[in-house]
């Protein structure tokens, strides 16, 4: 009994220390990477033009990042920007949007019919909910307008049936090949859209 109680008293007056000593390695190490952050902010800071043009990358790590990045260095570079009229949120929840109804939305079905196809879409995810709802709320004109095609987008619960028709005979083939995500993607209009939205031209739904 008396050695384990000596155990105990010596374990007790340890603790502190080894306590103490462990608060010193973790708040040194901490500070090393403070001091890394540090210099490499200065880096960049210092050398960022020079780093820009001689770096053999040119993506910036995501798709999303990238076109605002672009839009950002579009309005720097005009001096007649309205900074008073921007609006990068609204393009950024845009861009989720044509992430979501492009990674998120499982196609059922691609069935072809006369003059152009049928689809069935289900979104899984409740982003992909809102982002269907508010592309079919403008891409059926956008594509009639460019194409001439007629698409009519209907909800059923929660699935969405999607039919797509040509007068041209000559474009079925086309339409059919196209299937879901390729009937979103066709046409000119995405950029110029990005463009409108970043600039506060176009208020989306």
């Amino acid at each position: 009994m008396k050695k384990l109680k000596i155990i105990l008293i010596m374990t007790a007056m340890t603790l502190p220390f080894m306590a103490n000593a462990q608060h010193q390695n973790q708040s040194a190490k901490d500070q090393q990477e403070d001091n890394t952050m540090q210099d490499s902010i200065k880096m960049t800071i210092t050398h960022g033009s020079q780093m820009n043009k001689h770096s053999p990358l040119t993506m910036p790590g995501n798709e999303i990042f990238g076109t605002i990045q672009e839009v950002v260095h579009k309005l720097e570079a005009d001096p007649n920007t309205d900074w008073s009229k921007v609006d990068l949120e609204a393009l950024r929840q845009h861009l989720l949007d044509m992430k979501a109804f492009t990674e998120e939305v499982s196609v059922i079905s691609q069935k072809p019919i006369e003059n152009g196809i049928v689809i069935q879409v289900k979104p899984e995810t409740e982003r992909a909910v809102g982002a269907l709802k508010r592309l079919f709320k403008m891409h059926p004109a956008m594509l009639k307008m460019e194409k001439g095609w007629d698409m009519i987008a209907k909800q059923d619960n929660n699935q969405w049936t999607i039919t797509v028709t040509t007068k041209n005979n000559s474009e079925v083939n086309e339409i059919r090949a196209l299937g879901y995500i390729g009937l979103l993607a066709e046409g000119a209009h995405h950029q110029l859209h990005h463009w409108m939205i970043a600039t506060g031209q176009m208020k989306m739904p």
